[in-house]
């Protein structure tokens, strides 16, 4: 069998698991190394660039398996092809929106550096997948979350404070993960985040959070820095005397939801889903909770606020005022 020609076939469950299909067109491989690597100069978040380079080898592998062997090949009725086929495959909404986006930005890109004589792409119009809203705690389910991590140890006393951290800002895992020493100010109950495109808000932190947080730097973090070699100046480190790993985190959360009975799925956007509805319950304004989020506009804000709705609907019809 020519080795070449054999197509991997990604499984969209298990996308950590993808290995980069063996291609035998050179050219379509450059062509989605410089896309990839032009959105990582515009400064996109290494998990965009994940994701994009997991879609491109979705377009990629049933380009393939029609012997496409060029992009200069793809036409508007591939593209059309190309998305029955994702959902031939089972695909969900999502996947296949985004996979649809990604392979219609890398033709952007290549016509506009002058590889495409005509974008095949270019009126292209992409069903937007229903939005799916997540799981949120109520108050006394966070209490129990936060009650988890056991304060006598240095790992419980940084768990803490991260649940703390991330429950007081609503930053995303990312942004908690790529938090370094320097980011916190403790004097001023501050911190400052990289979000999206590299851009940077300052967030406030509550009093339990200061807490927490204070706590962990005095106490715990000393402990798990290595003791001959360079010190580390990322915030979060692990007893291997290393920082904690990205996926550690999610592990993390979900241990200590499982150990307070929460028969939810909860992760770290379930406390920043969590943050923003329970501020809205309280009153805060939808301009302020959007900031606080880092998004740009209101528009994302819309299933939080359904969410607030619902729940004050619900409270009005327990409660029956006026009657």
């Amino acid at each position: 069998m020519d080795k070449r020609k054999t197509v991997y076939k990604p499984n969209p469950k298990k996308p950590d698991t993808i290995r980069p299909a063996v291609c035998a067109h050179a050219q379509m491989q450059e062509g989605v190394e410089a896309f990839l690597a032009e959105i990582k100069r515009r400064k996109q978040s290494p998990l965009t660039i994940g994701k994009r380079r997991y879609d491109l080898r979705l377009f990629t592998a049933f380009l393939e398996e029609r012997d496409i062997r060029r992009f200069q090949d793809v036409t508007r009725r591939t593209l059309d092809q190309f998305r029955l086929w994702l959902m031939d495959q089972g695909y969900s909404e999502a996947i296949q929106e985004s996979t649809t986006r990604a392979a219609q930005l890398l033709l952007r890109f290549l016509a506009a550096r002058g590889d495409l004589f005509e974008d095949p792409a270019a009126h292209l119009k992409i069903p937007k997948a229903p939005m799916k809203f997540g799981t949120v705690l109520s108050i006394s389910e966070m209490r129990r979350l936060l009650r988890g991590p056991d304060l006598t140890t240095p790992e419980g006393i940084r768990d803490r404070a991260m649940i703390e951290i991330l429950y007081a800002t609503a930053m995303r895992r990312g942004e908690l993960f790529g938090l370094k020493v320097f980011d916190v100010d403790l004097d001023r109950a501050t911190v400052r985040v990289c979000g999206k495109n590299g851009k940077e808000r300052l967030l406030p932190l509550g009093r339990q959070a200061v807490q927490y947080l204070r706590l962990y730097l005095t106490d715990s973090r000393p402990r798990f820095q290595p003791r001959l070699s360079t010190q580390y100046e990322e915030l979060w480190l692990s007893c291997l005397r290393k920082p904690v790993t990205y996926a550690m985190i999610n592990v993390m959360i979900r241990g200590y939801a499982a150990a307070a009975g929460l028969n939810k799925p909860t992760d770290p956007h379930t406390i920043r889903r969590t943050c923003a509805t329970h501020l809205l319950l309280g009153g805060a304004h939808p301009v302020a909770v959007a900031q606080l989020l880092g998004h740009a506009d209101l528009t994302s804000l819309g299933h939080y606020l359904r969410t607030t709705v619902g729940d004050l609907k619900r409270a009005h019809a327990q409660t029956k005022p006026g009657q």
